[in-house]
């Protein structure tokens, strides 16, 4: 059932299912997993990102960090019936317990084997429509920030590094540690620029780096990955040219959906939707496949509240 193959690059979300994607995110975050494509009959059905905590006695596969869409990923819908009971059988062959972001296009569709429970949730997207009319649908304080950034010379430009320092800042400044090691964020960020997947975009003033936001990029799709900035600089309108000029940069490249990820912040899903950035639904879906994941699962959900 589960094979090696091209990567699906044609889906919402494909982009996490990237054996670079997966390999790069396994070395550099102490997991282990894999990313499989997945076919009944000779046929491509779709895929699956899997990847464990390493704990001896529970076998968990739950969303890792900076993994929008984890799971499966269905790509003929008139097999899915069938690919989803496949699939059901090989977690449980594999998992004791697994939490799972599905993508939005993900229909669930009633098809799912018993003992799933799902919720809904949201990312934040730019659709192609709106990508076309690129800056048409801007807040008015978008617009004067944007203006501002010309006046203060704010410049754009392309990195082919990650900045530790501005990822750090983000953080460090609201008293949080990152959830994950610069030094080894940056090592995955390089494996991903190395091999086409991902472009950095920083906005610059004067000499010094104000902010700067990694874009994921596979197929039709981006998504606005990762981001930092250093509060000094806010008040120059830095963040807003810089996803400004980003959005230009996709539109040029004829993306049709930049998913600009989650929302669960207030501040900066106000952010995103000052640029016209709409709400699209996708659901998490959690089962346990022993007692040992039945008390995995109810311990996680009272410290995470689901």
């Amino acid at each position: 059932m589960l094979s090696a193959g091209p990567p699906i690059s044609d889906r919402w979300g494909g982009v996490f299912y990237h054996p670079v994607f997966v390999d790069a995110a396994s070395e550099c975050t102490g997991l282990r997993g894999y990313s499989s494509n997945i076919y009944i009959d000779g046929l491509e059905t779709g895929a699956i990102n899997l990847l464990f905590q390493d704990r001896r006695s529970i076998r968990a596969a739950t969303i890792p960090l900076l993994f929008q869409y984890f799971g499966p990923l269905v790509s003929r819908s008139d097999d899915k019936g069938e690919y989803l009971r496949n699939l059901d059988k090989h977690l449980s062959e594999q998992a004791d317990f697994v939490y799972f972001s599905f993508t939005p296009d993900f229909d669930l569709g009633g098809s799912f084997p018993d003992g799933w429970k799902f919720r809904k949730s949201a990312t934040l997207a730019v659709s192609r429509e709106k990508l076309l009319n690129w800056g048409n649908d801007f807040k008015d304080d978008v617009k004067n920030k944007i203006r501002k950034a010309g006046r203060e010379k704010v410049t754009v430009e392309a990195l082919n590094y990650l900045p530790a320092d501005l990822w750090s800042m983000t953080f460090t400044h609201r008293k949080m540690k990152p959830p994950l090691e610069p030094s080894a964020l940056g090592k995955w960020c390089a494996t991903l620029i190395n091999h086409s997947l991902l472009k950095i975009y920083a906005a610059r003033a004067g000499d010094n780096l104000a902010a700067f936001r990694g874009q994921l990029v596979f197929g039709d799709y981006a998504y606005d990955w990762i981001a930092g900035s250093d509060p000094q600089y806010r008040s120059t309108g830095a963040n807003q040219l810089l996803m400004a000029e980003i959005g230009n940069e996709h539109q040029r490249a004829g993306i049709g959906v930049w998913d600009l990820i989650d929302g669960g912040i207030k501040s900066i899903a106000d952010f995103k939707r000052s640029f016209g950035a709409e709400e699209q639904y996708h659901y998490l879906g959690s089962k346990s496949y022993s007692l040992k994941g039945r008390l995995f699962g109810i311990t996680r959900n009272i410290k995470n509240v689901w």
